[in-house]
């Protein structure tokens, strides 16, 4: 069955971007010019899907109001603004996800098609129960901060359950009851080294295959040194959150991490 998108982008040429990778993949595309196109071109097309690649946070969340009060369909927010309370007010107005530019457009394809696929199965009472199933969890330990918020509420709005932990017990703790894909440890948390609570995690059976990211300061080789020894992957931070985010949701057989 054929999926029509109706798109709204500050940029010519990534709009012409967009608009042929989501044709590539059978999508039918309308794409008027701009916002004030987009408004008008809304109520003649029915759409499944809405793409808002518009830089300007009031201008999404104002179309993201106007489509609510028309349609359920998803709609993605594509922009380079990564800020927490960006996320937050494209959220709250009704975006269903919120897509870097740094991800690429093959990524912004991709999560639509999951969007639109995830709203098939829950419109099926028959199906619904299995949902719970399938949750992907994520402990991040970090310091309460800006950074760990951001972490956080990326997390979430890509669909992961997320619990925010101040310290290393409480890391093993949440591990123990959670049973995540994936781990976070930042160098802020207190109690043990994430180096070694990395290591911990990676030679106890029952959580050796969680994937492990590790966050050091930028200018501390070798605390950076050995927390990376363990952890499947190691970023130095400051960095932006959703270049961790990106990294969690790595398969097993794809991850790099130094035996």
């Amino acid at each position: 069955m054929s999926l029509t998108a109706i798109l709204a982008a500050d940029s010519k040429g990534l709009r012409s971007q967009i608009t042929e990778r989501f044709m590539s993949a059978g999508f039918k595309v309308e794409a008027p010019k701009g916002a004030n196109g987009f408004v008008a071109a809304f109520p003649r097309v029915d759409a499944d899907l809405a793409i808002l690649d518009i830089q300007s946070v009031e201008t999404v969340v104002t179309l993201c109001k106007f489509i609510r009060r028309r349609s359920d369909c998803p709609i993605m927010v594509f922009t380079d603004r990564s800020d927490v309370e960006s996320v937050k007010a494209a959220r709250a107005a009704g975006a269903s996800s919120y897509v870097l530019k740094s991800s690429g457009v093959d990524q912004l394809a991709e999560r639509a098609i999951v969007e639109i696929k995830s709203r098939d199965i829950s419109a099926s009472p028959a199906v619904q129960p299995a949902r719970a199933s399938v949750e992907r969890r994520v402990v991040i330990g970090a310091e309460s901060s800006p950074f760990a918020d951001s972490l956080a509420d990326i997390a979430r709005l890509r669909g992961w359950q997320v619990e925010l932990v101040p310290d290393s017990e409480s890391v093993l703790e949440a591990v123990k009851s959670a049973s995540p894909e994936a781990v976070v440890l930042d160098d802020s948390i207190a109690g043990a080294r994430i180096g070694d609570l990395a290591r911990s995690l990676k030679r106890r059976r029952q959580t050796s295959d969680i994937n492990v990211i590790a966050l050091t300061p930028f200018g501390s080789p070798e605390k950076a040194r050995r927390n990376a020894s363990f952890a499947d992957f190691h970023l130095l931070t400051p960095c932006p959150a959703n270049q961790v985010i990106d990294l969690i949701g790595i398969p097993k057989s794809r991850r790099k991490r130094a035996a």
